[in-house]
């Protein structure tokens, strides 16, 4: 479990993204046959920086993936609308 509180502007969401490519990396080198994304739950404040993150994590997996190349990334790219990314209200509803 990892847990990240910082104030605005000091690279949270650089470092949640560094964390979720490196679950991605190690699920494909131990051929973990389930896709770890689908238990992790990010929380944020307001639903412009749930979006963001959704977006930024999208944006890695595709340059991962870069354009079927690394096919391995595939099903993170087809299960990221699952992906617990959410406001805390919105994990809570």
């Amino acid at each position: 479990p990892n847990f990240i509180e910082a104030s605005a502007g000091t690279g949270k969401t650089f470092r949640i993204m560094e964390m979720l490519e490196k679950i991605m990396r190690e699920d494909i080198q131990n051929k973990v046959s389930h896709n770890r994304l689908l238990k992790t739950v990010i929380l944020t404040f307001t639903e412009k920086a749930a979006g963001e993150l959704k977006a930024r994590l999208k944006k890695k997996i595709l340059e991962l993936y870069k354009g079927g190349t690394n096919s391995e990334f595939y099903p993170y790219l087809r299960d990221l609308d699952q992906v617990q990314i959410a406001t805390i209200h919105g994990f809570c509803n």
